[in-house]
């Protein structure tokens, strides 16, 4: 929901917690959660930002991470516990996942996974051509180990969709991760 609530609900249906989990920055406001959770049960929320003072710029990306069930939350290396709410924007305490450089232009995020260890993020920057960007980061030595822009090479520049979905077999060690996004043309 983007109405920055974190609910905990059982396989019944019933729902076993909520709470505020974040509040509105003074730049910006969430939109469009995405959550995914590790084999260590560690569980990932990430979102984007709308920008206030221009309301079609998705200007910033965070993460937190709950080790406990979404009793509390940290930053992506677990050295910083954040009090909730936790602000959502760039101001906040939250990691920001896309570079600086990219406030002021929109970007959503496509994709956002574990697997392996790892998180991965997809996210389009909205430029003169449109990018998307992908980013890793080790769950174990929690560092950005991957960053790719642009993602995609070759083939004629196009336009990205702001959305997109991440999928693989969560299963098997090293299986292929899926990405699936479509382009701005609507004729």
């Amino acid at each position: 929901a983007q109405n920055d609530w974190f609910h905990v609900i059982g396989t019944d249906g019933k729902a076993k917690k909520s709470y505020r989990l974040l509040k509105a920055g003074p730049q910006a406001d969430m939109m469009y959660p995405y959550m995914t959770m590790s084999k260590m049960g560690d569980l990932y929320i990430g979102w984007h930002t709308q920008d206030y003072a221009s309301p079609y710029v998705r200007r910033s990306i965070h993460v937190i991470k709950s080790s406990d069930g979404g009793i509390s939350w940290t930053t992506l290396d677990g050295s910083g516990t954040l009090s909730i709410p936790i602000i959502d924007d760039d101001t906040g305490p939250a990691d920001m996942v896309n570079d600086t450089d990219e406030l002021e232009v929109t970007t959503p995020i496509n994709g956002f996974m574990v697997k392996d260890g790892k998180l991965h993020v997809i996210y389009q920057v909205d430029r003169e051509i449109d990018e998307m960007h992908y980013k890793r980061y080790d769950l174990v030595s929690n560092k950005w180990d991957v960053d790719a822009n642009p993602f995609f090479n070759g083939g004629p520049p196009q336009e990205k969709d702001n959305s997109g979905f991440l999928a693989t077999d969560s299963a098997t060690p090293g299986s292929t991760l899926y990405f699936v996004t479509g382009t701005d043309n609507r004729t």
